[in-house]
């Protein structure tokens, strides 16, 4: 017990036992043998609750105080915690999406380099990067625009498969391990799971 409560507790048992002793003091009072004259003497009233039992009540009255004060100190902690617990996530979650959506970038452009086209600046595959943060995975997804046929699995695979051995290569073997890629509609899909933990990954 600190001593700012002993203080109040000793307070309140002290106020309390002047209460119940002036109380307790009554004068008993008769006629007296001359007349007009009354005669009043101290009688005693109820015995004043003893300095322990006055203390315990300070005491447990201070202890309900104590026990709301500590219950709402304990819940303000609780919801400071979840806030930050989800401000991590949040946080987290981001710079994974950053980092899969720079390697998926990275990806594809690498990808359409080399591929022939009338113009420089023509693109001559159509691509979409679908994320999966929370199991640190990526999906390129490929397919050939209007009027071509590559990229596709059913005619091209082995064609696909070195062209995706050269782009990792050529971005110096990323912290990514490829899975089996697959068709979706016209889509190749060529999923990539991050090896480490994106802290690790982006050298922080």
């Amino acid at each position: 017990m600190t001593t700012n409560r002993w203080r109040a507790v000793l307070f309140v048992a002290i106020v309390s036992a002047a209460s119940v002793s002036a109380s307790a003091q009554r004068l008993a009072c008769s006629p007296a043998t001359r007349p007009g004259w009354r005669a009043c003497v101290p009688s005693e009233g109820p015995r004043p609750a003893s300095v322990t039992a006055t203390l315990a009540a300070a005491a447990g009255a201070i202890d309900r105080i104590d026990s709301a004060y500590f219950s709402w100190v304990f819940l303000v902690l609780l919801i400071a915690l979840a806030i930050h617990n989800t401000d991590h996530y949040v946080s987290e979650r981001r710079d994974v999406v950053r980092l899969l959506a720079a390697f998926g970038e990275a990806f594809v452009r690498e990808f359409d380099r080399p591929l022939v086209r009338a113009a420089p600046s023509d693109r001559v595959i159509d691509s979409r990067l679908r994320f999966s943060p929370h199991r640190w995975r990526v999906d390129v997804l490929l397919a050939p625009r209007a009027g071509r046929l590559y990229p596709n699995l059913a005619d091209h695979r082995k064609n696909v498969e070195y062209d995706v051995w050269r782009v990792l290569r050529a971005m110096n073997d990323p912290p990514f391990v490829q899975e089996p890629m697959y068709m979706q509609g016209r889509w190749v899909v060529v999923p990539f799971q991050l090896k480490a933990n994106p802290g690790q990954a982006g050298g922080r």
